[in-house]
């Protein structure tokens, strides 16, 4: 008898310890905001769509959430952000924009609000990627919804980053030799102007070369201008 009270008093114990895990279980998961983890650039979450609210909470008093969306066309863009924590603790928001290789944050699209308030903005922007950062962190659980809109001025159209990376060291050649180009054409001017005792046949040889340089950086610019449109080109996000 006593044994058979001692086989159940372990059978409750173990289902005991299984609710109470799974109770741990799901408080973690409710706890987690719906988009973790989106703590960076790298993890943000999207693409986001116009038209539609959303929400999250900061989870540690440092917390940055980050989402990302995609415009195909140029567009006059609003933006909202709520602060929906009835407390007096801040939150802000700030528009950034995916460069082709660097992220840079967009003027005139920080809000500060709060708590129990809204705040919005209109900014237009051009084609490409970009980022609706959630800031000021400090407090847990801070909670937020945001916005972004009209309806039907976003993308959810994901492979043309490849392209967008693809197209960039074309630029970057480009360039380097529009620089060296333009270097070579001032020192030909600098060298020129110094040799003002030349022999006649001396500048006409300078002249010629300095011709020469030039028709090299209007080719080498045509290039360059080519390289940057195929980039914009491949950077701007089709329907």
């Amino acid at each position: 008898m006593l044994l058979r009270q001692s086989g159940a008093a372990r059978t409750m114990a173990i289902c005991l310890a299984v609710i109470g895990a799974l109770l741990a279980s799901a408080a973690t998961a409710s706890a987690a905001g719906p988009f973790e983890p989106n703590d960076s650039f790298i993890t943000a979450t999207g693409p986001i769509v116009a038209g539609t609210t959303y929400s999250g909470a900061y989870e540690t008093s440092n917390d940055y959430d980050y989402f990302y969306f995609y415009l195909p066309q140029l567009t006059q863009l609003q933006f909202r952000t709520t602060n929906t924590t009835p407390k007096e603790v801040g939150i802000c928001s700030s528009i950034y924009h995916q460069l082709p290789s660097d992220t840079d944050d967009v003027s005139g699209t920080y809000l500060s609000v709060d708590g129990g308030q809204s705040a919005s903005g209109a900014v237009t922007l051009e084609p490409g990627k970009y980022y609706y950062v959630l800031g000021c962190p400090g407090t847990v659980g801070k909670t937020y919804t945001f916005s972004i809109n009209p309806p039907g001025v976003t993308s959810t159209y994901e492979p043309f980053a490849l392209a967008c990376a693809a197209a960039h060291p074309a630029v970057v050649s480009a360039a380097d030799v529009l620089t060296k180009a333009k270097a070579k054409l001032k020192l030909a001017k600098e060298r020129l102007a110094a040799g003002r005792r030349w022999r006649a046949k001396h500048k006409r040889r300078a002249r010629a070369k300095i011709a020469q340089l030039r028709e090299l950086v209007e080719g080498s610019q045509a290039n360059y201008n080519a390289a940057a449109a195929g980039e914009k080109a491949a950077c701007s996000v089709p329907q």
